[in-house]
Order: structure tokens, then C-alpha cells, then sequence
């Protein structure tokens, strides 16, 4: 993850995912998405600060697991298109 652009507000990469904190809530945004203007990635609200300090190991597990699953269905997809 060394070259990946991090957010303003980054707290963590997890999976294809970084986490952003902005005003004290918690966002999830995949690593694909673009940036806005004011320098943070597009996502979704994921929790607030408070909420992630106290539960971040089971937070960014999932998003591991998130990537995971969403890697085996795009390799699917494309194995099916190449496939004909």
C-alpha cells in the first residue's frame, strides 16, 4: 500500500479499503473511488470515531473480508465474460 494516495483524514488501509474520519464521524471508501475536491475519497459512512476506536479490530476485519468476497465474485465475472 506504499504508493496508494492516502485521504486527508486517513486512519487506516484495509483490504481495497481506506478509512477516513471527517467532522468525527467514520467513512469506508473503496480504494477505486475518486477523490473530492477537498482531498478525501468518496465513501460511506461507517461509524462514529468513538465507535471505530472501540471496536476497530472487528471493523476493519470485515472490510478484509468485504475485499475478499468481492474479489472471488469480480474473478467469476470475468472468468464467465472470458469464457464466452
Amino acid at each position: 500500500m506504499g504508493s496508494t494516495r492516502k485521504s486527508v483524514g486517513h486512519i487506516c488501509f484495509s483490504g481495497s479499503f481506506e478509512y477516513l474520519e471527517h467532522d468525527g464521524e467514520v467513512y469506508c471508501a473503496p480504494l477505486g473511488n475518486a477523490f473530492d475536491l477537498d482531498g478525501r475519497r468518496h465513501g460511506r459512512w461507517e461509524c462514529t470515531r468513538k465507535h471505530f476506536d472501540s471496536n476497530r479490530q472487528h471493523i476493519v476485519r470485515r472490510s478484509w473480508r468485504d475485499a475478499k468476497c468481492f474479489t472471488t465474485v469480480r474473478e467469476i465475472q470475468l472468468r464467465s465474460y472470458q469464457a464466452g
